[in-house]
């Protein structure tokens, strides 16, 4: 075994690149020894690239999967191209805005917070839905459009409002963990929240 010590100090690239470093040399001399041995490169810096290796593949695949299957809900449920393109707006704008200020504020993706996606799927398309079934409801023969669009929020804004605020409180009061992760999780998804939330009242009307 060769354990190899490295400063506690280095950042996350500095990790993966001496990771790489190391990964060639040892393959360089396994192959020049002519020995056949299968090196095992574990520790501290190779678990967090893999980790980190994983939520990109996570985020890639788990994402886009959970809103298809949102997609496909809303097309079968409400059949209408309109009533699925709001309530997915809400949650891209949402999701863009969290790691948007994730990156502004410098805060990396971590396992935890590598979950906001899916969570804004599920809890940011509600309001939309919510939206478009009232009106729909509204929108008949002889009634405007836009006299449909102020019945229907004036119907349900309300209860959209107060359940993405307590949403919001819900998930803010994880800010006040000593987990780190946890604590990211908590203040970027309540924000997501939020910006769903002003996306569903100020988007999907239109």
């Amino acid at each position: 075994a060769i354990l190899l010590k490295v400063l506690m100090s280095i950042d996350v690239a500095q990790k993966d690149a001496l990771l790489v470093d190391v990964r060639r040399i040892v393959e360089e001399q396994v192959a020049a020894s002519g020995l056949d041995v299968r090196p095992v490169i574990a520790g501290e810096p190779v678990l967090t690239t893999e980790i980190g290796n994983r939520i990109h593949h996570d985020l890639g695949k788990l994402s886009p999967l959970a809103l298809g299957v949102v997609v496909l809900m809303l097309l079968l449920t409400l059949r209408s191209v309109g009533g699925v393109v709001g309530p997915t707006l809400t949650v891209v704008l949402g999701v863009a805005a969290t790691f948007g200020l994730m990156g502004l504020a410098g805060r990396p993706v971590m396992t935890v917070t590598s979950a906001i996606p899916v969570f804004m799927v599920a809890v940011g398309s509600a309001y939309g839905i919510h939206i478009v079934a009232h009106f729909r409801q509204a929108f008949g023969p002889g009634v405007r459009r836009r006299d449909a669009v102020a019945q229907a929020l004036a119907a349900v804004s309300g209860a959209v409002l107060t359940a993405a605020v307590t949403t919001m409180a819900g998930f803010l009061s994880l800010g006040v963990s000593e987990v780190v992760p946890v604590r990211d999780f908590g203040i970027f998804l309540s924000f997501g929240v939020g910006m769903a939330l002003l996306a569903s009242l100020g988007l999907v009307p239109l």
